[in-house]
């Protein structure tokens, strides 16, 4: 998890087995990961309705740039 304010947009992040959703469950513990760009209307870190994302399934193995556009709405 890597939190940023949505001024910061664009913008590049790194990823590593400490920005993992689940503690002691690195990403390099996994093949793939769902990587997934989140402007949050209300502030909070779960996601509601109305808030913009965006996402990409991504090898992990694959260690290259992963462009993610927010172009969709939660219900």
């Amino acid at each position: 998890v890597v939190r940023r304010a949505s001024n910061e947009l664009p913008l590049q992040v790194e990823l590593s087995d400490d920005d993992a959703m689940i503690p002691g469950r690195g990403i390099s513990s996994v093949d793939e990961v769902e990587v997934v760009a989140r402007i949050s209307l209300s502030g909070n870190p779960v996601a509601s309705s109305g808030d913009l994302f965006g996402s990409k399934r991504v090898r992990v193995d694959q260690q290259a740039m992963v462009e993610i556009t927010i172009s969709e709405r939660t219900p």
